[in-house]
């Protein structure tokens, strides 16, 4: 599955979304399980691109949210 570029004036909320739509077209995301861990490989792609240290407990607050 790719995985989009994380591009300069990317915020971290919206290239989230952007690659969440890129990955729903290669994967059901409605499956509870595949779309937690969709949701951690973006943040992840996102943070490791900016520098940012990874931050568990803030991410798995974040995918909580949005269930």
């Amino acid at each position: 599955m790719p995985i989009p570029e994380v591009k300069s004036g990317d915020t971290e909320k919206e290239f989230v979304a952007k690659c969440m739509e890129a990955k729903s077209k290669y994967k059901d995301l409605s499956d509870e399980n595949e779309r937690k861990q969709a949701l951690a490989i973006c943040f992840s792609t996102f943070r490791r691109a900016r520098g940012i240290k990874e931050n568990f407990k803030s991410m798995f607050q974040i995918i909580k949210e949005s269930e």
